[in-house]
């Protein structure tokens, strides 16, 4: 964060599972932020999170943005491939459905703001996942 490395980003690793309870996970988030803001306002806090980060995000104390599966990576998997992101199973169904893909986007994009979603981490693929190629 400062002198000799000047860390200008952090990426948390399964954020919302740390600790016992969301009471101490939010505080430690929040906590976490102070320190890195204080140490460099411009460091992006950048957090692996499944599900929903509007806990998170809302208030702008905790994290700025996370890696974007359940807004990218899953929705456009399904369009693309009929697969989802942790199987190579095809499924038919899921493949190709326009409305299926924008509508899955827009309900979690709704829980970004603009800055959120402009620094987001959107993947096609990596290594928690099957990887694209091999679902394409």
């Amino acid at each position: 964060m400062s002198a000799p490395y000047y860390v200008d980003g952090w990426r948390l690793d399964v954020a919302a599972d740390l600790g016992h309870s969301s009471e101490f996970n939010h505080k430690f988030w929040r906590d976490f932020r102070k320190a890195v803001k204080t140490a460099n306002p411009e460091a992006l806090i950048l957090a692996e999170h499944y599900g929903d980060p509007k806990d998170w995000l809302e208030k702008g104390d905790q994290w700025d943005t996370v890696m974007n599966y359940d807004a990218f990576m899953e929705p456009l998997t399904w369009f693309l491939t009929g697969m989802e992101k942790h199987s190579d199973e095809y499924i038919p169904e899921k493949k190709g459905k326009v409305d299926d893909f924008a509508g899955t986007m827009r309900h979690f994009m709704a829980s970004f703001q603009t800055s959120q979603l402009q620094c987001a981490m959107n993947e096609l693929s990596n290594h928690d996942h099957s990887r694209f190629l091999t679902r394409t």
